[in-house]
């Protein structure tokens, strides 16, 4: 799916407060009036976190509510995706289009168009996140789809001004906390979301570009309009059939460590299973694992040298490891550990860290030999279950990193093959 460039997004919920979102979810009060009128539609999905925050949005709620009941018609029909992924009801007045793998509606008139779709499918180009800026915008919760998934998900509503008054229209669709008008499909090791997106034209028939005051009472009027009413239905309606959820794999214990490298110069040593990959072509030892879960490095900073991006990545870290046998040969405090490394590149590029360290060495071991500057630098990475292509907080991620410790199958073997390295007698002899 496309790029997401990081970026700091402004929201509006209705026209009081403003939410100021970054990769942690920080919120500041709003400044001045403009502000409080304006908003970004790919950040609909912050107005999810807030939809029940604040009393003007609960009228919102409360009107949408009450009007979805006077004014749509009935849902008769249901589409559900060839996967069986998801469903959404719609009334059979509409014209539904499902010969592409997900749905397509038209209202009677021809004024709302829309898709429900999985993003493996049809997903939105580049432009969706950086040009897709909408005003004047009110939201709800969606209180199935969160039921269903555990977490916030709400329903948007705004403005968007065309490249010509005939061009404005009111967009219409569901979204989580910062997932850019998406949502998470819950598939186990996926990152395919649920894209559903309605744009309602006709709302702008005087000619001209509309005042913030005329889109306002634009926006607001198509909402409340019958077609608007069952658009925000047609989203309610939408469910997320969740996987089964068989019983993780038992990671069960290490395998046998019954090979032993030694490097080239005799500065250190380990074991590891003989149904491990290894290759030491490159004067170190890489080791992959069978099941090809994990890939692991074992050198010498001399050999193989630290790259920036190893010292100035974000991590959050695991719970604590435990002490190595490394300590007593060191006399310092040596220790496994844990993180879920954040790529500054994208969030498909993430990973789980396991290595070995000193107090506040960065994921390195000092060797007091006096043949050189080189230090112990071991990592055992594996690509993390996140579902979605979206920055983590470090709560989220260290809540996957717990999941990948309890349930990745090579973990108690990277643990015991880390917990096997020792130096040798030259690397811990002060020259």
């Amino acid at each position: 799916m496309a790029h997401r460039k990081a970026r700091d997004w402004a929201v509006t919920l209705g026209i009081s407060t403003t939410i100021a979102l970054t990769g942690c979810g920080t919120s500041t009060p709003a400044s001045t009036a403009s502000e409080t009128q304006h908003t970004t539609a790919q950040d609909a999905s912050a107005t999810a976190s807030q939809a029940t925050s604040s009393p003007a949005q609960s009228e919102n709620t409360q009107a949408a509510s009450r009007g979805a009941k006077q004014t749509t018609g009935a849902l008769t029909e249901t589409y559900t995706s060839p996967d069986g992924s998801y469903s959404v009801k719609y009334p059979s007045s509409w014209q539904a289009t499902t010969d592409k793998g997900y749905l397509e509606l038209t209202s009677p008139d021809g004024s709302v168009t829309g898709h429900v779709s999985a993003t493996g499918t049809y997903g939105p180009g580049e432009e969706w996140f950086t040009d897709h800026h909408l005003d004047h915008m009110t939201s709800y919760p969606a209180e199935r789809l969160t039921e269903l998934l555990g977490t916030t998900v709400g329903l948007y509503s705004g403005f968007k001004a065309g490249d010509s008054p005939e061009q404005d229209f009111v967009a219409h669709g569901l979204s989580q906390v910062n997932a850019s008008g998406m949502v998470s499909l819950g598939k186990t090791d996926s990152k395919e979301e649920l894209w559903a997106s309605f744009e309602q034209t006709g709302v702008n028939t005087t000619g001209k570009a509309l005042t913030d005051a005329e889109a306002a009472k634009a926006a607001e009027k198509a909402v409340k309009s019958e077609n608007g009413v069952t658009t925000q239905a047609i989203l309610k309606s939408v469910e997320i059939t969740p996987e089964a959820s068989p019983e993780p794999p038992a990671q069960g214990e290490a395998e046998a460590l019954t090979e032993t490298y030694t490097a080239p110069d005799g500065r250190y040593s380990l074991k590891y299973p003989a149904s491990w990959t290894a290759k030491t072509d490159k004067g170190y030892l890489e080791l992959t694992s069978p099941s090809g879960e994990f890939t692991g490095r074992v050198a010498t900073t001399d050999v193989r040298p630290a790259t920036e991006e190893w010292f100035t990545t974000t991590r959050t870290m695991g719970d604590g490891g435990v002490e190595s046998p490394i300590t007593e040969q060191l006399g310092s405090q040596v220790s496994t550990y844990s993180a879920y490394v954040h790529s500054p590149e994208s969030a498909d590029k993430d990973l789980a860290l396991y290595g070995l360290t000193q107090v506040n060495s960065s994921g390195m071991v000092s060797l007091l030999d006096g043949s050189g500057t080189g230090e112990l630098w071991v990592e055992f990475t594996a690509t993390p279950p996140t579902v979605t292509n979206q920055a983590l907080s470090h709560e989220e991620a260290k809540e996957i990193l717990n999941k990948v410790d309890t349930t990745f199958q090579d973990v108690p073997t990277v643990k015991a093959i880390l917990q096997s390295i020792r130096l040798g007698d030259a690397a811990v002899s002060v020259g």
